[in-house]
This record gives C-alpha cells, sequence and structure tokens, in this order.
C-alpha cells in the first residue's frame, strides 16, 4: 500500500510542477524540461535509500514529495536567470554558461543551509525521524546537482523555444 501511494505521489506531483512550470514559463517543454532534473534526483534518491537499505516507510514515503516540491525551486532560479540573460542579448550557450556561473553559489548555499536544517533530525530517538532527516538533506544536494548539471545539459540538447518576456 505504501509504495503504491508513493507511485501515485510522484506521479501526481511530476504532473503537478511539470503542469505550474509550463504555466509560469508558457512552454510545456520547457516546463518538462524543469521538472526533469528534480524528477531525476528524487529517483537518485530512492537509489541512495536502497543502498544504505532504508525501507519505504510512512515516514519516508513523503521524501520524495518534499524533496520535489523544494527541489523544483532550484531549477526555477537557475531557469529564470537563464532566461533574463538570454533577453540580454547573450547567446543560448553562453547563456547557459553564466547562468551557471550566476546562480550556483546561491542554490548550493541554499541547499546546504535547508540541508543542514533537516539533518538536525538526526538527533531524533525515532529512525524513521532519522533517516527522514537525512535522506531530505541529501535529496536538497541532489535537486541542486539536478539544476546546475541536468537542467542545462537538457536545456543545451532540445533547445526549447523560450518566450523572453
Amino acid at each position: 500500500m505504501i509504495i503504491d501511494s508513493q507511485i501515485y505521489s510522484l506521479i501526481t506531483v511530476l504532473i503537478t510542477i511539470t503542469v505550474l512550470m509550463a504555466l509560469i514559463f508558457r512552454s510545456l517543454s520547457v516546463g518538462k524540461i524543469n521538472a526533469l532534473p528534480v524528477f531525476i534526483a528524487v529517483l537518485f534518491n530512492f537509489a541512495i535509500m536502497w543502498l544504505f537499505n532504508v525501507s519505504l516507510n510512512i515516514g519516508t514515503s513523503i521524501i520524495a514529495s518534499v524533496g520535489m516540491g523544494v527541489g523544483i525551486d532550484y531549477s526555477i532560479h537557475y531557469f529564470t536567470r537563464f532566461r533574463r540573460i538570454l533577453s540580454s542579448g547573450e547567446g543560448y550557450d553562453k547563456a547557459l554558461i553564466k547562468a551557471i556561473a550566476e546562480t550556483s553559489r546561491a542554490i548550493l548555499s541554499n541547499a546546504t543551509a535547508v540541508g543542514i536544517g533537516f539533518l538536525v533530525l538526526l538527533f531524533s530517538e525515532y529512525l524513521v525521524i532519522a533517516s527522514f532527516g537525512w535522506i531530505v538533506a541529501i535529496s536538497m544536494f541532489t535537486t541542486a546537482l539536478g539544476s546546475l548539471l541536468v537542467l542545462p545539459a537538457l536545456l543545451s540538447i532540445f533547445r526549447p523555444a523560450i518566450k523572453l518576456k
């Protein structure tokens, strides 16, 4: 039942984020490209959970939704800066690189601060809460890296039409 609920949650969150990103950036392809790095990062987190033998239970089942919900902020931050640089007349490839340079410090600082905040949960006497804390902390880092590495790569490969205003 927990696994079925997790799958349903993941699909629901992914669709919701994609639709919201498509509405915000006025392009379905841009919405998909912004949501995909966050989804990949969450799948990576499940691999880490499997590696460390962390079971999917009531506490850990909400990690994917929390990770995607918080992690999408990093994609929004990067893409908004990329679009602003692009609209200033910078070439597409230069804008991709410049956006990484201009957003990486803020995104990684935010991911570190939020991650450390969740690591406090390691001191909980309840294993479910402690596991939740370190997995969400990892999720902040993987979603930040997804936004700084995977998102620019996807934008470079697919080059979607971007509405600048």
